[in-house]
This record gives structure tokens, C-alpha cells and sequence, in this order.
């Protein structure tokens, strides 16, 4: 039986079926005459074209080398222009993209975030360190000195004030009385300006407001209750409005009030 014919031929191939059916039901019926023998027929070009077309695998070296080779124009299409050649000129060539700018990641930002706020926190408040107790300056005492030297110099104040008077007539008390005054107000006129404190006259019955400076005002007698106070001016009071005291020289001891006096 030809192979070719009972692909190509439906016909022959269902005969020959039905008589392999026949012989395989009846093994003792005689068999037919064996056929002629008969060249085998190529199958035409419509039979060839029904037949599936399949593509023989390509190895790996096979698809490379057939995608490196380029396509063939088909018929009617124009062939396809080689690539153009790189030129030498470097104007010539294509501006490359400019690449973007890298963004911050978010990680990125989180930490800066968190840095920034961690450099602005408000710092603990410390224990408050304990107040320094600065002892005042001790005043200087040179103006009170100079203003003593120059009541002994006018006035001979020191000498009266240190004498012992108790066994001195009055007469006599008097008498020296008026010599220290008149040198002591002099001294005091000519480096000083003393003002009172109260304008009244002594003996005047006067009031005392609410908000007196005590350094000003002192009472006395039955103190008690609130301002305004009533009373009796007993003194005025005074007040150093200016002072002019001399320069002392270089080398000058302000602690000496009147040096020693040596008559030879």
C-alpha cells in the first residue's frame, strides 16, 4: 500500500479502511488480487498549500545571526536606507537629555525633620542658681575728715569739744563760746549751702501728711493712729543744698585734722 496515496488520497485511504475492517472480521475469506503497481504522484501544489507549514526550530546562534541580518525588502517596497554614518563634528551631535535632579527621599526629609526639631526644642530650665550677696562698699570717709579740718582751722572746734570745761567759770565759757562760733559759721558758709527742712516757724502748730519721709519728719510725744498727724514744729530741721570742699594736694593725710604746732 502506498503511504503518499493514503495521506493524499481520502478516498483510497477510506477503501483500504474498510478492507483492513473486512479482512480483520473474516480472516478466511481469499484475499484480492494484489494491485498494480503504480508510480507515486507528487501532490499537486493546492494539496501542498493545505498541508500545515511548520517552521523548523532555530538554534540560538541561528536567531542572532537572523536578527542581525536585516529584513529583505518585500516586492514593491522600497530597500531600506543604511543608517547614517556618526559624524565627526561635535556640533552635530544630539543634546543628551539633562538628567533630573535627585528629589530628596522621604527617609530623607524625615530625619532633617526630626533634626530640626530636635535643635529647636526649648532646653530643660536649670535650678535656678543661688543669689550672690554682694557686701556694699564701706562710704568714704575723706569729705567728713576735710569737713572736720576745717571747723578746727576756722573755728578751733576740736579744741573746744576735747577740752575738759567743768572747772572753767561760765564767764570764761562764754567768752570762748563766741570766738569758736564765729570761726565754726564761717567754715561752714564758705564750703557749704544749708537749707531747713520746714519753712514754719519754730513753735507753729503744724500738719503732718500721709506719705512724710521719716528721714525728714521725726515725731515725738504720743505717736499713734494714722497720718495726718497734728503737732507743734520744735525744729526745723536741715538740709545740705550744696558743699564745696578743697582739692587735697598729692601726699596729703586726710586723718590729720590740725598738725602739731612746736614753737622754737
Amino acid at each position: 500500500m502506498c503511504l503518499f496515496r493514503v495521506l493524499f488520497d481520502p478516498a483510497f485511504a477510506a477503501r483500504a479502511f474498510a478492507l483492513r475492517q473486512g479482512e480483520a472480521a473474516s480472516p478466511e475469506r481469499e484475499l484480492p488480487p494484489p494491485p498494480r503497481k503504480r508510480t507515486p504522484s507528487l501532490p499537486s501544489a493546492a494539496e501542498l498549500a493545505r498541508l500545515p507549514q511548520v517552521k523548523p526550530a532555530l538554534s540560538a546562534a541561528a536567531r542572532a545571526a537572523q536578527q542581525t541580518i536585516p529584513d529583505r525588502p518585500r516586492r514593491g517596497q522600497a530597500p531600506l536606507s543604511p543608517p547614517p554614518a556618526p559624524s565627526s563634528d561635535p556640533s552635530s551631535e544630539p543634546e543628551s537629555p539633562a538628567k533630573p535632579e535627585p528629589r530628596p527621599s522621604s527617609a530623607t526629609t524625615t530625619t532633617t525633620t526630626t533634626t530640626t526639631t530636635t535643635t529647636t526644642a526649648p532646653a530643660t530650665p536649670s535650678a535656678a542658681a543661688p543669689a550672690t550677696t554682694t557686701t556694699p562698699a564701706a562710704p568714704s570717709t575723706e569729705p567728713a575728715l576735710q569737713l572736720l579740718a576745717l571747723l578746727q582751722r576756722e573755728g578751733r572746734l576740736i579744741d573746744f569739744l576735747q577740752q575738759d570745761i567743768a572747772t572753767f567759770p561760765d564767764a570764761e565759757i562764754g567768752a570762748a563760746a563766741r570766738v569758736i562760733h564765729e570761726g565754726c559759721r564761717k567754715a561752714l558758709r564758705d564750703h557749704a549751702t544749708v537749707t531747713p527742712v520746714r519753712t514754719e516757724d519754730e513753735g507753729a502748730r503744724i500738719t503732718i501728711a500721709s506719705g512724710f519721709s521719716p528721714a525728714e519728719v521725726k515725731l515725738s510725744g504720743n505717736v499713734g493712729g494714722s497720718p495726718p498727724y497734728q503737732g507743734v514744729l520744735t525744729h526745723r530741721g536741715w538740709r545740705v543744698a550744696q558743699i564745696k570742699l578743697p582739692v587735697p594736694i598729692a601726699g596729703h593725710d586726710p586723718h590729720i585734722l590740725a598738725p602739731a604746732e612746736v614753737e622754737l
